[in-house]
């Protein structure tokens, strides 16, 4: 069983002699007869476990167990607690392969040995697999260590207050976890078959080419403002030097003190980029989580605040990162910081962070394009060193002037230049960096061998470029000779990972080329593009041959491999990737596999994106029939039917549809029959709910649970769901367990976007809150629900649920005039619902309390009265917020009673009243 961060109990399984501790995840003890170990005993536990076979002090133990207020005697009381809890778990005489919980001096020592604690026989089977030269035996070693994982270690203790002991003790085990990677035994990767690779190209910090300007001045004012503890942000266009600068300065920095990642629009992915930037920090994976959740962050972080790891990380290129889930994660990243990193971010525009905030916290230094830009000796220096141009002629000097600095346009320059004569030097006439592509066109790229312009336009559509590849793309046999002739050319081909063989243009110089290419030979792009994604497919790149069938039009491979890609990745919950995927296919792919446009109805119905979800759903049905079965046809059906009827609030119309699809069973050749089933009976068992037919939503979703979906949205809806029911009927521990469980579970996945995943979660904790007199910490959750950009609920009986708590919550604090709105805002809300018996109670029951709901003519209040001022003005809804110090869903809330209490439908019509 997971334990909280409360210090939920522990329950003690009833196994065989002797007893048993399982700290690579979850705390579990297994122990002979039942016993159950919470609350000071705990955390004693906790304590004696964190410091495994050391003397813990009765001082440190008196800090674990009351952290708040110490007991009159400390020594006597923990004494006591080390007798019951040696008489709870047999910790009595040590023995022989005996657990014993030993008085030792001034304090107390837990003795284990490998068959009593899994950590310890981790460390054993490292050990072993680090000395074996027999790669069969360390490949068993290391699939049985792997075998002991089940989530962070020693997840859910917490230590008390200044006391790192829990971040240093997982920072033991992740040590070992290293040590064993480092290995490269296949048998690594057992445990977590499907789990993403970090892509070491990307991790490479680009090597400074010999001939490069040397740049003292920016390097040293790099130097000044990198300050452990802050963040630096190098803001300047394409083309200004920003990653040869960072290159430059991280050569000057210790070795392995830097960690670089190389960011890619398939950053915008959480699960790839986070995974690449604890890689690059040094730390690691985090088995057991999903890259990019909360779990996977916090572990992170503590394994920064311990001190393994890199002292910087520089994100390059983050220009390419539009996700808003992720600025909002490296936000908070960046807010929690240890002093003993510092983090650089090199982009081409302003950042979606919150600068403003950081710059007032004196925690964001910034370099921007004043300091990048070449000075006249160092654009010389560049022209002298790197192509070997008399930068003493006068007319040089002038053009590099026009080059204002920009350090791709020098290079530019120098290219031209470096094979003329004196007297052919010209002075070119450009002033911005679109004159610059174009001198390039006529003064580099005319000037160069037939076979090397062709080579460069042929593998330009490629975002890097490896020998392989591009003699695949550009149908030749020496691509290798051809990229060393290019980088001895010095045409701006930029190693990515040399000892790998992988390359890419700079991407200004891409740019160029591309141009060129659609300028001469448009018709070739989408046939180059193709032969990519061909390549890429047959060499395991599912997502590079995606990108470039999308690129060539090539809709057929596309929908093949999304196809492909669909199951393992909606499991795994790469929800984000997904979804772009599907955005960009068109609407015959619907005719090409029916079966994955099923599956995008259902994914866009999570993530909460109605008009992707009707676009697959109209072109399947439209298309679908020619080539599905009747039978599959009509199963697929009454599953979506009973989501739409939840949808529009039809309860008693989901349960029918519901059963149905449940008694049918899963479509023919349908592989994942527990996801079939699990999904059936969970939509069920929430129109059972809904119905107030609890026990036989409860039945549903204990048999959905043994299905065993390994669905990321059915392992939190599950116990989500069960807890509802169970805080419904007043069974508040079990409630309290399930919401524990489910909220672990979203920590550890990486579930944004997925608001209706997020929102039982939090219905959960908000009911538990309410039926522990908590209303402000209900009011809150509800709130976040409220107030995301998904909202209203695209659920209607869920939409009525949240407002019907949040009248709740109103008025158990005192106030009766926002309890009353949102009692009217159920009051509507119940008119689209039908057979919705638990909301009809809640309702009835509201009104015993507060009175009938509003109805139009009903007096405006005071805050109401200051809405109605404004909104007769010119301020849109986010200024009237602003002016009125509340966010903008408040006001929103405040437009809806006005407008039903003047009974008006408009702006216009208040301002005509």
């Amino acid at each position: 069983m997971s334990i909280s961060q409360d210090r939920r109990p522990v329950v003690v399984m009833d196994m065989p002699a002797p007893t048993r501790f399982a700290v690579l995840g979850p705390l579990v003890v297994e122990r002979v007869g039942s016993a159950n170990v919470g609350g000071r005993q705990r955390a004693l536990l906790d304590a004696l476990l964190v410091d495994l076979g050391q003397i813990v002090s009765v001082p440190r133990l008196t800090r674990w167990i009351w952290p708040e207020a110490a007991p009159t005697n400390p020594r006597n009381a923990v004494q006591v607690l080390v007798g019951r809890l040696r008489q709870q778990l047999g910790l009595g005489i040590r023995m022989a392969e005996t657990p014993a919980l030993i008085t030792d001096g001034a304090g107390y020592r837990l003795v284990l040995d490998e068959n009593c604690c899994d950590l310890l026989r981790f460390e054993r089977l490292v050990r072993d697999a680090c000395r074996t030269a027999d790669q069969a035996v360390r490949a068993a070693l290391v699939a049985e260590a792997m075998g002991l994982w089940r989530g962070r270690p020693f997840d859910g203790m917490l230590s008390p207050a200044g006391d790192a002991a829990v971040t240093a003790a997982r920072q033991r085990v992740q040590r070992l976890y290293t040590d064993m990677e480092r290995l490269d035994v296949a048998a690594t990767t057992i445990p977590f078959q499907g789990r993403a690779v970090p892509l070491r190209g990307k991790l490479r910090i680009p090597q400074v080419r010999p001939d490069a300007a040397l740049r003292p001045r920016v390097t040293a004012a790099l130097a000044g403002c990198a300050e452990l503890g802050q963040a630096v942000l190098v803001r300047a266009p394409a083309g200004f030097g920003k990653s040869t600068a960072l290159a430059q300065w991280a050569a000057t920095r210790p070795a392995g003190s830097v960690g670089w990642v190389s960011l890619d629009d398939g950053d915008n992915d959480p699960s790839r980029l986070w995974l690449h930037v604890a890689h690059a920090l040094g730390v690691g994976d985090v088995p057991g989580t999903q890259p990019g959740s909360r779990q996977f962050l916090d572990a992170m972080l503590d394994g920064l605040e311990a001190g393994c790891g890199t002292r910087w990380l520089v994100l390059d290129d983050y220009h390419r990162v539009t996700n808003p889930d992720i600025h909002a994660d490296l936000a908070q990243v960046l807010d929690l910081l240890p002093a003993t990193v510092g983090m650089v971010i090199a982009s081409r525009g302003e950042p979606g962070l919150p600068l403003a905030r950081l710059r007032a916290s004196r925690r964001l230094r910034e370099v921007g394009i004043d300091l990048l830009r070449f000075t006249a000796p160092e654009a010389l220096e560049l022209l002298d060193r790197g192509f070997g141009v008399d930068a003493t002629d006068s007319r040089v000097a002038r053009s590099a002037d026009r080059a204002d600095g920009w350090a791709v346009g020098l290079c530019l320059l120098g290219l031209a230049l470096r094979d003329r004569a004196p007297g052919e030097v010209s002075e070119p006439a450009f002033d911005c960096q679109s004159e610059f592509l174009g001198y390039l066109d006529t003064e580099v790229l005319d000037r160069l061998p037939p076979r090397i312009l062709s080579f460069l336009l042929a593998t330009c559509v490629l975002d890097r470029l490896a020998a392989p590849l591009c003699d695949a793309v550009a149908a030749i046999d020496d691509g290798a000779a051809l990229l060393d002739q290019l980088r001895r050319l010095n045409l701006f081909v930029i190693d990515v990972n040399r000892d790998a063989g992988w390359f890419r243009y700079h991407h200004v110089f891409a740019s160029a080329l591309r141009a060129r290419l659609e300028r001469d030979n448009s018709a070739l792009i989408p046939v180059l593009h193709r032969r990519a994604s061909s390549w890429y497919a047959a060499h395991g790149h599912p997502d590079d041959a995606i990108s470039h069938a999308f690129a060539g039009g090539d809709n057929a491979s596309a929908v093949r491999l999304v196809s492909g890609e669909f199951a393992n990745r909606y499991r795994a919950g790469h929800v984000v990737t997904l979804a772009a995927w599907l955005r960009a296919l068109p609407d015959e792919a619907a005719v090409v596999d029916p079966g994955l446009a099923l599956g995008a109805v259902l994914l866009f119905h999570e993530v909460g994106d109605l008009r992707e979800r009707e676009r697959w759903q109209r072109n399947e049905a439209a298309h679908g029939a020619d080539v599905m079965p009747i039978e599959d046809r009509e199963k697929w059906h009454l599953l979506n039917r009973t989501v739409r009827r939840l949808e529009t609030g039809d309860v008693h119309g989901a349960v029918r549809d519901g059963q149905a699809a449940l008694a049918l069973g899963a479509p023919g050749g349908f592989a994942d029959t527990a996801w079939w089933l699990t999904a059936c009976r969970s939509m069920l068992a929430r129109a059972l709910f809904f119905s107030r037919r609890l026990p036989e939503a409860r039945k549903q979703l204990v048999d959905a649970g043994r299905n065993r979906s390994e669905h990321f949205t059915h392992r939190v809806t599950l116990p989500a769901l069960r807890g509802l029911i169970a805080g419904m009927l007043g069974e508040h521990e079990e409630a309290a367990a399930l919401s524990g469980e489910a909220q672990e579970l979203l920590d550890r996945l990486q579930t944004s976007g997925v608001f209706r995943l997020t929102t039982e979660a939090r219905l959960l904790t908000a009911v538990l809150s309410l039926e522990r007199n908590d209303p402000a910490n209900a009011r809150h959750i509800l709130a976040r629900i409220v107030e995301s950009p998904a909202w209203p609920h695209p659920d209607l009986p869920v939409q009525a649920l949240v407002v019907g708590l949040l009248c709740r919550a109103e008025h158990a604090l005192g106030n009766d005039g926002p309890a009353r709105r949102w009692l009217a805002e159920l009051a509507a809300t119940l008119q689209a619902c039908h057979g919705a018996e638990l909301l009809t109670s809640l309702h009835a029951e509201l009104e015993k309390l507060l009175g009938p709901a509003l109805t139009a003519g009903d007096p405006l209040t005071e805050r109401e009265r200051s809405v109605l001022r404004l909104l007769r003005g010119t301020l849109t809804l986010p200024e009237i917020a602003n002016e009125l110090w509340v966010s903008p869903n408040t006001v929103k809330t405040h437009v809806r009673a006005i407008y039903r209490k003047l009974e008006v439908t408009s702006r216009s019509e208040l301002r005509d009243r």
